[in-house]
């Protein structure tokens, strides 16, 4: 147990989310994760109450999905059999819909299953400590890089979340990561807010935007996207709470 709190104090994955399992009955006496865990319809409209359950069911199939990989990253790594495809995937969808809380037990659970490295990295926090590294004398780029690069699942958070000035500079430092992560067969999760262009019915920004044509494409390649729907979990609840209180 001490090693597998070393690998997840070092995995980069918030400590909120490492209680969390995918897995229905986990033995080590984590939480197993729940669709909309902790939301019900009590209290809210009845539009509300619909946005929960649309949240619901797309969560069950995100579920679905993850666990699936799962399976496949923990028999993949496991054997050491590189005969059996490892495809990354996307979580898209809105604020509060459960995206990285996912992608975060699913890290979890596989450095508990023994499978390390893996990391988690929130992008605007990436891009935060690579411009640090730049004024450091102790701290390089490839010191942040490397690890990343080399961990056996990724997981980038919030892919987007902050515009840059210098597009160039994000669109190379993310064409080399995902380039040598997609070259090495490693697998990398992403989650974000932003929709695609050809999504159905969707409206911009799109990712591209934030990312460019051809990065774009790249994940599109490496990462099926994965779409999650609803309203806000968070803002749900509070505007229940809210109706609860005297006027």
């Amino acid at each position: 147990m001490k090693q597998i709190h070393a690998e997840l104090g070092a995995s980069g994955i918030p400590q909120k989310y490492q209680q969390y399992s995918l897995l229905d009955a986990p033995a080590d006496g984590r939480i197993p994760f729940k669709e909309a865990e902790g939301f019900y319809a009590r209290g809210l409209s009845e539009g509300d109450a619909l946005e929960l359950r649309h949240c619901k069911m797309s969560q069950k199939k995100a579920l679905a999905i993850c666990r699936e990989r799962y399976e496949t990253y923990l028999k993949a790594f496991q054997t050491k059999d590189e005969s059996i495809p490892t495809p990354g995937f996307m979580l898209r969808g809105p604020c509060g819909t459960g995206k990285t809380h996912m992608a975060a037990t699913l890290l979890t659970d596989l450095v508990y299953a023994g499978v390390s490295p893996v990391r988690f990295v929130e992008y605007t926090q990436l891009f935060r400590q690579l411009r640090y590294s730049y004024g450091s004398s102790e701290l390089r780029e490839s010191d942040i890089l490397e690890p990343l690069v080399k961990a056996k699942v990724l997981c980038l958070d919030d892919l987007g979340a902050q515009a840059s000035d210098n597009t160039t500079w994000v669109q190379d430092i993310l064409g080399y990561l995902l380039n040598e992560r997609y070259g090495s067969m490693l697998p990398t999760i992403i989650t974000t807010n932003f929709p695609d262009e050809l999504d159905e019915g969707a409206s911009g920004p799109f990712l591209s935007d934030r990312l460019g044509v051809r990065l774009r494409s790249r994940i599109r390649e490496m990462c099926p996207a994965v779409h999650m729907t609803g309203l806000d979990l968070r803002q749900l609840m509070d505007s229940a709470k809210n109706k609860g209180k005297p006027g």
